[in-house]
């Protein structure tokens, strides 16, 4: 496994990832699988064009993009300039159950705390029994609020 961050290069593995996790469960998404067909190379590249300190990070097993996990500012004005959302956050389901989602979760968590941020909110979108649980624990973690 080699986590790494995800630019505008990597649109076609990035498109992958989100049609594999698409056509298991749709509603996490927010697009239909046949919505996310529609999008083109193009809209992946102008998504994953990121300004510091806006980033995603990739797990890659075997060359694959397997997993994200994502963080952007929610605004640039002074008053919100301390915070970030993560978004973003999916694994394939050939790859789920290995600790990929953990590890790119930290990571991105990391990388906003060393980048002078003090606040990551993660908003989870329900029905989505894979993200609402965080496995270790019998209790949604949605909304999470992560402070430095």
């Amino acid at each position: 496994m080699n986590i790494r961050f995800v630019t505008s290069d990597d649109a076609e593995a990035f498109s992958a990832l989100r049609r594999d996790v698409t056509r298991e469960n749709p509603v996490a998404m927010g697009l239909s699988y046949d919505e996310e067909l529609t999008r083109t190379l193009e809209d992946f590249k102008a998504q994953l064009s990121f300004t510091h300190p806006n980033a995603m990070f990739g797990s890659f097993v075997e060359g694959k993009l397997a997993a994200t996990a994502a963080v952007g500012l929610t605004s640039r004005s002074p008053s919100s300039c301390h915070k970030m959302l993560m978004w973003g956050v999916l694994t394939s389901p050939a790859f789920r159950r290995r600790g990929l989602g953990r590890k790119l979760v930290e990571s991105a968590i990391q990388h906003a705390f060393g980048n002078g941020i003090h606040r990551v909110n993660l908003q989870v979108y329900v029905p989505n029994e894979p993200a609402a649980y965080s496995g270790e624990a019998d209790h949604p973690f949605w909304p999470m609020v992560i402070t430095a």
